[in-house]
Parts: structure tokens; C-alpha cells; sequence
């Protein structure tokens, strides 16, 4: 009986270690990243700024997404790794920094955001979450703190890029007159404007920021939009100028007198 050779066979399974430790190592390094995003929306979630430092520092995703329904379990993410298929991006599901400025809805002071949601969004923007991302019901970063009337979140957002020029929503509406019609402050109103909004941009109805200030009864807001040299001629589908509104609406409500100083 001749004796079994050890060197080769060492080597073998050596060798063999070898392959399985290269095959093995990139889907655990894609399961741990993976881990990590899911462990930052859900930081995110509970509006846990620390946790949610410490995750970007250790190469969270800022740009990490709320996962769909049909979420696949590790046991077929790692299979399918195995097997050198990648799932693709959920592209259209909540991100990481539209949750961080939704903020806790559920909140008596409607129009606050929490401060540590807004050092979540500070901490996510300067791990380069992308301003300008959609989901699939045309929301973004930007309109939803207009919409909640976030007003420190929107000038963060300008502040880091966020595109006041694009168009809102379903990508059919300009952003200034959603930002009036949100009864955002002045000094959102200036950011945007600054960014290149255009003063004069009408809304799906026809109305200009100018005339949704007036219908509205904001006199600050009109003060403001004259004093950039919003266009006073410009007519909506209904033929009114936003001077005719004011003096149709004068004449109409219970209070006129606020009209009438507009």
C-alpha cells in the first residue's frame, strides 16, 4: 500500500479554499453594504441622527432606498450573487433624505421639521444624497418640504444643488407658484429665484406665483414678488390679471379690506 501523498493534497484543498474565499468575500461585502442601507433607512425612520451618522461614516449609502413589498430575503439575495445575478435598484421608492424630510407627520406643529431630522438631511447631503431624486409618485426632496412647509429643510436643499428650474410633481408644474400656493416665506421665495426660478412661471391652472399671493391674501409674499418685477399683465385661463383677482375677490369676501391693501 503506498503511503498518501500530504503536499499535494494540501494543496489542493488549499487551492480549493482559496476559490471558495474569492467567491464568497464579494457577496458577503454586498450583503454587508446591504445590510447597512437598510439599517440606515431604518435610523432614518426613527429619526435617529447619531445612528445614522455613525452608519454614512462606515459607508452607508446616502443615496439608500426604502425597500419595495417584494423585497427579496438574504438566503435568494445571496444566492442569486452566487450565481452573478444582480437585482436591480429599487429607483422608485422612497430615499433616504425624502424620508429625513417628511419628518414625523404625525406631529402637532405641522410645517416643523424635528432638529434631528434636520441633521439627518445635513449628515445625508454631505455624504452626497442626490437633492433631486423622485419616486414613483413624482415626489422629491424639494417638493415635500415645500409641501410640509419646511422652510429650513428648503433652503438646505437649495443650498446643496436642488433644482429650482426643473418642474414639480409630474414634471408639469413649476416650482415657484407651488411654493407660493404652500404659503412658503419670502426668503424661500429669494433662494429660488436666486437658483434661476422663474418669477413669472404659470401653474397648470394659468396662474403665476403672482396671482396664486393675491387669490391667497399673502401681502408679504405679493410685496415681494412686485418688488422682483413679477409680470402685473399676464392673464390666466379665467382672462384675470392678479390685479383683476384682487378687486373681484374685494368685492366678494367677508374681507375686503385685506384685498384692498393688495
Amino acid at each position: 500500500m503506498k503511503p498518501i501523498r500530504l503536499r499535494p493534497l494540501l494543496f489542493v484543498v488549499a487551492a480549493l479554499l482559496f476559490m471558495a474565499w474569492l467567491v464568497v468575500l464579494p457577496v458577503v461585502r454586498e450583503l454587508r453594504e446591504e445590510a447597512k442601507d437598510r439599517a440606515l433607512i431604518a435610523a432614518v425612520k426613527r429619526s435617529n441622527a447619531p445612528a445614522v451618522v455613525h452608519l454614512l461614516n462606515d459607508g452607508a449609502n446616502a443615496n439608500s432606498r426604502e425597500a419595495s413589498k417584494d423585497t427579496h430575503p438574504y438566503w435568494r439575495i445571496y444566492w442569486d450573487l452566487l450565481r452573478r445575478r444582480h437585482w436591480p435598484t429599487e429607483k422608485n421608492t422612497t430615499s433616504a433624505l425624502m424620508l429625513a424630510t417628511e419628518g414625523d407627520l404625525d406631529r402637532d406643529d405641522f410645517g416643523t421639521l424635528p432638529p434631528a431630522n434636520f441633521l439627518i438631511m445635513a449628515a445625508l447631503l454631505k455624504h452626497g444624497a442626490d437633492p433631486n431624486t423622485f419616486n414613483h409618485e413624482g415626489e422629491c426632496p424639494l417638493s415635500l418640504a415645500l409641501g410640509y412647509r419646511h422652510t429650513e429643510a428648503t433652503l438646505l436643499l437649495i443650498h446643496h444643488g436642488a433644482k429650482v428650474t426643473d418642474r414639480g410633481g409630474d414634471h408639469s408644474y413649476p416650482w415657484l407658484p407651488i411654493a407660493v400656493f404652500g404659503s412658503a416665506e419670502p426668503r424661500v421665495l429669494d433662494a429660488m429665484l436666486k437658483q434661476g426660478a422663474d418669477i413669472n412661471a404659470r401653474y397648470g391652472s394659468g396662474e403665476t406665483a403672482l396671482m396664486m399671493a393675491a387669490r391667497g391674501g399673502h401681502i408679504l409674499t405679493v410685496q415681494f414678488l412686485l418688488a422682483h418685477h413679477a409680470n402685473l399683465t399676464i392673464k390666466g385661463l379665467n382672462g384675470r390679471t392678479a390685479l383683476d383677482t384682487v378687486r373681484y375677490l374685494s368685492h366678494t369676501r367677508r374681507y375686503g379690506a385685506e384685498y384692498e391693501q393688495i
